[in-house]
């Protein structure tokens, strides 16, 4: 989700008319992700950089092992563990740099339910970066948010990953509004 950019998809909206006339006119705020955490699985060491953010835990359990630095060898500085209504915070001085790991078993196979909550935990993430606080700071043709760093697995190297996003915020709020409004296109 981009807040204060434009989308990949931004403009199939557009086209079905499912935008605003200046769907990044006013476009500002905060990235929010949702993210989804099926058991056993785990992001790599990664560090938020200058990002000051909040997790919040949906569903399922999460174990977050925070780091002293961005390195293979780095210093363990502690484990929280997250469950339903659980929130941790971060910031450019605190738990930037983290791991996430959804220690759930999966639970039984076959399970009769889509959604055994030992199958998965579920995150909401909230984040602002510091030079991103005014609107007048917009910059719309940006598709990156940010720019990760993270430790790679296997090789244990410092590595980054540019986050890009699918919609911005202006216009997957306007395409919610009129869905929920009874004006969805077909």
């Amino acid at each position: 989700m981009a807040c204060t950019g434009r989308g990949t998809y931004d403009q199939f909206a557009i086209d079905r008319g499912d935008a605003p006339a200046d769907p990044w006119g006013a476009d500002y705020g905060s990235p929010v992700v949702l993210e989804i955490w099926p058991a056993q699985h785990y992001s790599p060491m990664h560090s938020h950089g200058d990002t000051t953010g909040i997790v919040y835990c949906l569903t399922g359990r999460l174990d977050v092992m925070s780091y002293a630095t961005l390195d293979w060898e780095a210093e363990k500085r502690g484990l929280a563990t997250l469950s339903p209504g659980m929130c941790a915070w971060l910031s450019k001085e605190h738990f930037a740099v983290h791991k996430v790991y959804c220690p759930l078993d999966g639970g039984p196979r076959p399970t009769p339910l889509l959604n055994d909550t030992d199958d998965f935990a579920a995150s909401f993430h909230v984040y602002l970066n510091e030079d991103e606080t005014s609107v007048e700071e917009h910059v719309p043709a940006v598709l990156s948010r940010d720019v990760f760093k993270y430790i790679h697995e296997t090789e244990h190297t410092e590595k980054s990953f540019t986050t890009y996003s699918d919609l911005s915020w202006s216009v997957l709020r306007h395409a919610m509004t009129r869905i929920a409004a009874g004006g969805a296109k077909r």
